[in-house]
């Protein structure tokens, strides 16, 4: 104890002499106002390029390593220019004009009859400008929600004519629907006003294009389709989205990736959309950049940190399921297989009774099947053709229709009709 007790005193002791020398430096320096050698507008005492942080300078740096666009520099907004997050960023924007034109290329290729093109997250409106000089005819509607990139915007296309600004953010049009439900406006109705309905194996209605960093906007345009809800009421709906290449990963995962990539909106993206990857780009041409923790860096791809990828989603003319079927395939993954680590048999059995045995012996002719399903198979080890399979063994046992599963279906849909009606009665009231 004596021995602990010494050594304690003595890092106190250290302690002590450094808090003294580094008071008594900094008493000598000139950055303290009660030194006589010190001046208000010294070079010293104003920012300056070494006192920035090194996130800035970098920044600088990197604007002035390209020409091309270091004009643009100017109109960036401070909190997208100054800031790098560890989380993944709402909002990235292009900077760079040869990316622009490479996306504006491969889009002209794979479209044809396209009478209303978006643009969300449009930044500096590069790609919008690309697909113009690209020779793209039809009218291209601007989404932005950012005061400084509107401005910009405005400057930029105010002699042209098939461009239209609108002040929203496309990729949140959930957020908008709500405020439309709370307040009785038509926010979403405005914001696809012009679009041509079309039927459902024609060309595409929409075509919409955009740096997308995270899924919400995807799960709400599952939910809009399994509820019939605009803007999926005007037909089908093509996505060219720049997406960090792990949400990539997510969207395509199957039970051959890791677990923790395979989940229910891989399942629900693979069952509803076709996929393509089209292109990689270098992750610096879109700010804000990103912090990446050791650990992080240690467990994942570096290239995930590094690119980022151009890929479409084209919503598929044929269901692999019919469309009465929409709500409890989408209440069955959400609900069931969202329990990836559980068992097939107990949790199918839980819902479905005595659906157990035609799970391990189906009786449908099934075009893809997990082979030996037994009590021990969980979800995760089905891929999403299988659990297509799966769902339509279940759909089919004569206790289907009967069976808790579908109270639990029945339960989502009324929920999601009371709060739309319980919003409108409100508003009704209090107008």
């Amino acid at each position: 104890m004596a021995v602990n007790s010494y050594f304690y005193k003595l890092r106190q002791l250290k302690t002590f002499k450094n808090c003294r020398l580094w008071s008594t430096s900094f008493a000598n320096s000139e950055l303290n106002p009660d030194n006589p050698d010190f001046e208000e507008n010294s070079e010293v005492n104003q920012p300056s390029t070494a006192r920035l942080t090194r996130h800035v300078r970098e920044i600088n740096a990197f604007f002035e390593q390209h020409p091309d666009f270091q004009h643009l520099k100017r109109w960036v907004p401070k909190k997208v220019l100054e800031t790098r997050p560890y989380k993944s960023p709402e909002h990235i924007y292009l900077v760079c004009p040869k990316i622009a034109t490479s996306v504006a290329r491969h889009i002209k290729q794979r479209i044809q009859g396209v009478t209303f093109i978006g643009e969300s997250n449009a930044g500096f409106g590069l790609i919008t400008k690309a697909l113009l000089n690209e020779g793209v005819s039809s009218p291209i509607r601007i989404y932005e929600s950012l005061p400084e990139f509107q401005q910009y915007l405005n400057e930029s296309f105010k002699n042209e004519d098939r461009v239209i600004l609108y002040p929203k953010d496309f990729f949140s049009l959930r957020k908008h629907a709500s405020i439309d439900r709370l307040n009785c406006s038509s926010t979403v109705s405005e914001m696809i006003e012009g679009i041509s309905m079309r039927t459902w194996r024609d060309e595409p209605a929409i075509t919409l294009v955009g740096t997308l960093t995270n899924n919400t906007f995807l799960k709400y345009l599952i939910r809009c389709l399994i509820l019939q809800r605009e803007p999926i009421t005007y037909g089908r709906i093509d996505l060219f989205l720049i997406t960090p290449l792990n949400q990539w990963q997510i969207y395509t995962a199957t039970s051959d990736n890791v677990y923790r990539q395979y989940k229910a909106v891989s399942t629900l993206l693979q069952t509803f959309f076709d996929m393509e990857l089209i292109d990689k780009y270098p992750r610096k041409y879109f700010l804000p950049w990103q912090n990446h923790s050791k650990k992080s860096r240690g467990k994942k791809d570096p290239s995930n940190f590094e690119e980022v990828c151009l890929m479409r989603m084209t919503m598929k003319k044929d269901f692999p399921i019919t469309a009465d079927h929409f709500l409890p395939y989408y209440s069955f993954i959400s609900f069931l297989y969202a329990r990836g680590s559980g068992s097939i048999i107990s949790t199918c059995e839980k819902y479905i009774p005595n659906s157990g045995q035609s799970l391990i012996v189906p009786k449908l002719p099934h075009e893809d099947y997990f082979e030996d399903i037994n009590i021990f198979t969980k979800f995760k080890e089905l891929t999403p053709k299988q659990l297509i399979s799966l769902y339509k063994e279940l759909a089919a046992h004569e206790h289907f229709d009967s069976s808790p599963f579908m109270d639990m279906v029945e339960q989502e849909l009324v929920k999601s009709e009371t709060i739309d009606s319980d919003l409108h009665e409100y508003n009704t009231k209090h107008k």
